[in-house]
C-alpha cells in the first residue's frame, strides 16, 4: 500500500518590509535573551487561520479550490494592541508565548471566518481566533519567559510600541528544512 505524503500549510499575512525589519530586530534580540530560536523560523506574521495538510499529489486542486476564497477581499488595517506574556494552549498543551496582541477587527474576523468556511484539508479542528504576531514561543524555556518578562516591565518602548500596516496578502507557507517560506501568495485588492 502506497501512503501518500501530506503537504503541512499555514496560511499567514506578513507585515510590508518596513515593519517586518523593525519587529525582527525585537525578536532576534528578544529570543537571543531568552535562549529561544524556534519563532525566528517564521517571518514575523499574524497567521489567519488553521493550517492544512494536503495531500501532494492534490495541491494544484487545492491552491484551484481555496484561490475563490480571497476573490473581492479587499485589503484592510491590522493594528498591534498590546503586548501579551503568558500562556498559549495549544494542542499538546499550554506554551509559553510573548506576542504582540492583534487588534480583533471587524474585517479581520470576517475574514478568517471566510478562510475557516473552507474545511477541506484542515490541519485542526481548532477555530479559536486569537491574532497575535508571535515574538517568542515553542521553545520558550520558563526561565526565558522569566527574563523576558523583566526585560518587557523594564523597557516600556516595548510594551508600548503599536504597529499597523494594510494587509495586502495571505500566504501559504511551507516549511523548508526549519525555515517556512512562502509557497503561494494570494493577493487582495486595494
Amino acid at each position: 500500500m502506497n501512503k501518500q505524503k501530506l503537504v503541512r500549510f499555514i496560511l499567514i499575512t506578513v507585515p510590508p518590509l518596513e515593519v517586518a525589519v523593525e519587529l525582527e530586530a525585537i525578536r532576534e534580540e528578544l529570543n537571543r535573551l531568552a535562549g529561544s530560536c524556534a519563532t525566528l523560523n517564521y517571518p514575523p506574521h499574524v497567521t489567519l487561520r488553521t493550517g492544512f495538510l494536503v495531500p501532494e499529489e492534490e495541491i494544484p486542486n487545492f491552491l484551484n479550490e481555496f484561490r475563490p476564497y480571497f476573490n473581492r477581499e479587499k485589503t484592510f488595517h491590522i493594528r498591534t494592541d498590546g503586548i501579551y506574556c503568558g500562556l498559549y494552549e495549544q494542542d499538546n498543551g499550554p506554551q509559553y508565548i510573548v506576542c504582540y496582541r492583534i487588534k480583533k477587527d471587524e474585517t479581520l474576523l470576517r475574514f478568517n471566518k471566510k478562510l475557516l468556511s473552507y474545511r477541506k484539508y484542515r490541519k485542526s479542528d481548532r477555530t479559536l481566533f486569537n491574532p497575535h504576531l508571535t515574538i517568542a514561543y515553542e521553545d520558550l524555556s520558563f526561565e526565558g519567559f522569566e527574563r523576558l518578562l523583566h526585560v518587557i516591565k523594564n523597557r516600556p518602548e516595548l510594551r508600548k510600541r503599536q504597529f499597523s500596516w494594510e494587509c495586502n496578502n495571505a500566504g501559504l507557507y511551507l516549511k523548508n528544512c526549519d525555515r517556512w517560506e512562502p509557497y503561494h501568495i494570494f493577493y487582495l485588492s486595494e
